[in-house]
Formats: structure tokens, sequence, C-alpha cells
């Protein structure tokens, strides 16, 4: 079918080059000239042009000063069990050139949210099934519910009806699919697979799902160094890009003509150059610059020599061979100049490659471009492409004075199933986590008070537990900073030991305990037919300590009726220590 039947135009613009941006950053204009010419290529009055031409655009749009968020390390957490606090301070530097100072945090506020400045620590339970009933269909056991009658869940709270389903906290009704919100509620079947970061619900008719930085459809793909959550892109420096054009030197809205090209080229010449002592090298960067600045239209000045050494395959061509000459390489360097034609990589290679057969001087032949590429210039005060310092500051490597923040490195949970920084579940802010409701640790891998991990992240368990059971039997959340056998011996007395299975040496030492407390109710029973009036012990402390073994119940006040049962199913009995208060919990 035919198409685009009208006539085509008579007249059309003819656009001249952009100009230099007019600042290196916090925005400058860029302009170029329209001229309307008809098909014979005359210039016609504008009104002839259909659209009107565009002949300014902003460039250079990054940030002349960016504000970041430093922390300083969290605090030791105020409980080693049952949940605790720990804080860190938070504050708001400026960045301008490497100088870094601390500002007033309204200036950080502008971009992104405050990050939390304390947060839940060491949420495991002291005594883990201590007031677990597994719903009343499973036991206690091994730090989790084992369920029985085909009930699932954390809880055991999962009738077979469910299929495996978590149940509403609210209604006890089966939900439809994995996730509960922040109230409870179960998340409705047309909803994404994640919580965002206020742990809602996210619908599946939102385009993009929980993006991230939590948000339910916010489209972000990055946090930049300033944590402002991107859509498009970063330039080089990590800050936002909102219009998505990075030019080839790494600069937001640039023209790509901030930053040197690269070039590497093939020559003839004389193996006398790998001397940079030698006659022969100092006639070479002369003509060799020349020659490429003569090209190019730009000052000698312009064209710095950087290396000349040989191939390495190491082969020379017969022709170089009868001529004397050797195959080199030779790289170069072409900086920046006013009123320079800017050029791309690409059309920088092609033009070089398109006049190689101009006559060179006799000192060198050029054979090809081998590859042309952007590369940043340290100390023009523009972050540009290489030169942005890894996680460490390396003065070789890279370009502190231009490009200040460091490149973010969060830290990934071990139990991940993402691999995401922070598991996906907390925002990567100067490599630190700022994490969604429910998650804590510094990588946002643990869950605070009664929530519990449900193998991607962290949901409400039940609002009527005043313990956590973060635990999941598949993909357990790390334990406590501490265990027993990290405290110290003075502090035992004060901490409440978790049960543990009773395997291995555990049965063990129960058979001995309830052979020992037989013996020794039955030379009490013999010392009173007697009437022994003088003992080697005190009655008291032997009654208070008959042989430093005690014997520990889930309920405290069971302890007498226990003891004189010697019942061995109803007796867990662990290493004696003197201090525990056998009348604790």
């Amino acid at each position: 079918q035919e198409c685009n039947t009208g006539a085509c135009p008579m007249s059309y613009w003819v656009f001249g080059s952009w100009s230099q941006c007019g600042a290196s950053c916090g925005g400058g204009k860029s302009t170029r000239t329209a001229n309307c010419s008809n098909q014979a290529g005359d210039s016609v009055p504008e009104e002839q042009c259909l659209k009107e031409a565009a002949t300014e655009k902003a460039c250079n749009t990054a940030p002349c000063v960016s504000y970041t968020w430093s922390f300083s390390a969290w605090s030791d957490c105020s409980a080693k069990c049952n949940g605790g606090n720990t804080t860190r301070q938070v504050v708001c530097m400026s960045k301008s050139s490497n100088v870094s100072a601390s500002v007033d945090i309204n200036n950080c506020l502008t971009v992104s949210t405050e990050p939390a400045s304390g947060a839940q620590c060491n949420a495991e339970a002291c005594d883990f099934c201590a007031g677990e009933t597994c719903s009343n269909h499973g036991t206690c056991s091994n730090r989790g519910c084992v369920c029985a009658d085909e009930y699932t869940g954390l809880q055991c709270a999962s009738p077979p009806s469910c299929n495996s389903m978590p149940v509403d906290l609210n209604t006890g009704a089966c939900c439809p699919t994995a996730l509960i919100d922040s109230s409870g509620s179960c998340c409705p079947a047309d909803s994404h697979t994640r919580l965002d970061k206020d742990a809602q619900c996210c619908p599946l008719s939102t385009t993009g799902g929980v993006d991230v930085c939590g948000v339910c459809g916010g489209g972000a793909v990055v946090v930049d160094v300033q944590g402002e959550c991107c859509s498009p892109i970063t330039d080089e420096n990590g800050v936002c890009c909102h219009s998505g054009m990075v030019d080839e030197c790494g600069s937001c809205d640039g023209d790509g003509s901030s930053c040197a090209s690269n070039v590497e080229v093939l020559v003839f010449a004389s193996s006398e150059l790998l001397n940079q002592t030698s006659a022969e090298y100092t006639a070479f960067e002369s003509d060799f610059t020349t020659y490429y600045a003569s090209m190019l239209g730009i000052p000698v000045s312009s064209v710095q020599l950087l290396l000349i050494k040989a191939p390495a395959s190491g082969l020379v061509l017969r022709r170089s061979l009868l001529q004397g000459d050797s195959e080199m390489v030779v790289k170069f360097e072409v900086l920046p100049s006013e009123d320079q034609v800017v050029y791309s990589s690409k059309e920088l290679e092609t033009k070089l490659n398109s006049e190689s057969d101009t006559e060179a001087p006799a000192s060198f032949q050029v054979q090809k471009v081998n590859s042309v590429q952007k590369s940043g210039i340290c100390g023009n005060s523009i972050c540009e492409v290489g030169e942005r310092c890894g996680s460490i500051a390396n003065a070789t490597e890279c370009c502190v004075s231009d490009c200040p923040h460091l490149q973010s490195v969060c830290p990934i949970p071990e139990e991940s199933v993402s691999g995401l920084p922070c598991g996906g579940n907390g925002k990567c802010l100067s490599s630190e986590c700022d994490c969604y409701m429910g998650h804590t640790g510094s990588d946002c891998g643990a869950c605070i008070l009664n929530w519990a991990w449900d193998g991607t992240q962290c949901s409400p368990l039940d609002f009527n537990t005043t313990i956590t059971k973060s635990r999941d039997l598949a993909i357990p959340i790390p334990p406590p900073e501490k265990s027993v056998d990290d405290v110290d011996e003075s502090d035992k007395s004060s901490y409440r030991l978790p049960l543990i299975p009773i395997i291995g040496g555990a049965i063990g030492v129960v058979f001995v305990g309830v052979i020992v407390v037989v013996v020794v109710h039955y030379y009490q029973r013999q010392i009173e037919k007697l009437d022994v009036q003088k003992l080697d012990v005190e009655t008291s402390d032997f009654e208070e300590r008959p042989t430093e073994v005690h014997v520990f119940t889930a309920d405290p006040s069971m302890s007498n009726a226990i003891s004189d049962t010697h019942d061995p199913h109803q007796l867990m009995a662990f290493e004696s220590f003197p201090d525990v208060n056998m009348n604790q919990p």
C-alpha cells in the first residue's frame, strides 16, 4: 500500500556543530547555527522550513557540589538476645574536587530521605522454645517447630487445606501467596513476589514491581552516591543523570569534548625508537605529533606521544625487513582544544584510517589504526571515564581530585537468594545498608522482633509473641552475635541458656545424672535409719548442692515433683554451673 504520499518539503535546516559547553558542571549552554536551505542548497527564509530549529541545549548538568550520607560504625548491641538496640551517627557531607565537609542535613534531604540512625539487633530468642506451642500442631526442637498432622509454616499454623501457604495473622484464613504485609494480612493473588520497603503488597498491575529503592512501581534501577533513586543512569561520578544522556567522557549531558582520546596505531619505523634517549626517537616524536595535529587541525601541543613498543606477536613483515624498518605499535593521546571538531571514538577512528594515506614523514609509515577510546584527564575538575576510584582510593589508578566519591560496595547476606547488595532488602548508601521494614543487621540479613525469614525477606510472624522466632529450616537467619560459649563465666548467671537437642553426649549425661540422683537418695535414707550424727558434709550444703548436678525443666515449679519421681523421660540434665539459679525459668 502507498504511504507518505505528501510532497517532500522544499526546504530544510542545515545545522552547524554544537559549541563547547559554557560550564564544566552545574549546567551550561551549548549552541549551534541553523540555516534554512532549499534542495539546491541555497539559503531561504526560515519560514519555509517546517519545524523550529533547536539551536541551544543544556549541557554538563552534573552538580558542581554533591551531598552524600556518611555513617559512623554501629554501637554495641544493648542486649545479647531477645532484641536490643544499636545506633550510629548519620551526617551529611558535601564533596567537591576532593574537598569534603560536614554540612547541614537539609542539603542531603533535598535529594534523598534520611537513613536510619538506630536499629534492632540480636533479635534471636534467649530461650527459643520457651512458650512456643507450635500452634499445638508440632513440637519445638532444634530452634524451630517440627510440624505434625501435615501442618506447615514457621509455627505450624497452616493446615493441610492451605497447601503450605501461610495464614492471615488477623483472620486465620489461608493466604493465596506466601507474602504477608506489615499488618499481618495476606497479599492478594495478583501481587508481585516482593513486599515494598514499608512491607506493603505490590499489585501486579504496577509496572516493574518493586524497584531497587523498595518502591512499588518506582522504576529506579540504581541508587546514586547522594542516595537518590535513578531510573535512567548515573554519570562517571555516580550521580543521577536524569536525561539519560551520558557522553563518552562519562559526563551527564556532555558533548564529549572534555576528555582525551587514546589512539593506538601500527607503523613501520626504525627499531631505534625503542630507545627513548636516541636521536631517532626525538625526531620521530616531532614528526609524528606534527603529522597528526595537521590531519586533525589542532595545535601540535594537543598530540602527546605516550608509548612505542614492538607488537605483542613479535612478528615483523617481510617488507619491513627489506627496508630495514620494524613493525611498531605507537600509542598517543589527543587532548581537547578550543574550537576543535568533537569526534566520537568511532568517528575519530574512521577519520584517521581514511586519511592515513596522507603523505607521512620519511621517519615512519602508518599501516592502520588499531583502536581509539576516550580517557579522563586528571585535574580538570570533571569526573571522567576511568577516573573514579574503587572502594579504596588508589592515586595511581584513579583521580580522587576529579572523582571524590568512591564506588559503593554494600555487603550481600550469605543466605541471600537474589545476590543483590543488602539482599535486596535495603538501600545501599555509601557502602552501608539502610534496611527496609522488618529487616536489620549490617547486611539486612536478619529480622526484627516478631518477624521471620520466609526464604527471601522478613514477614510478620505473630503479633501475640514477645520474642522473635527468626528462622526458616531451609534458609536460617544468622544467629546472635554471641552464643553461650562466647559469654564470660561471670555473665553466665544472667544469661539464659537456650534449649539444645538432646543427642549424643546429652543422653549419656542424662543417664549418669539419674544414676547419681538415685544413689544420693539411697544414702540419705540409710543415714536417717542409722541416725548418724556426725557427717563430713553439712546436711544443708548436701541438700542444696548434692553432687553439683542440676535438673532443668520447662516449668520450674515441677522440679520437686520430678526429683521425687526420678522419671528419666521428664529430666533434661546439662553440664553443671554452680552459680546458676535453679529457680530461674
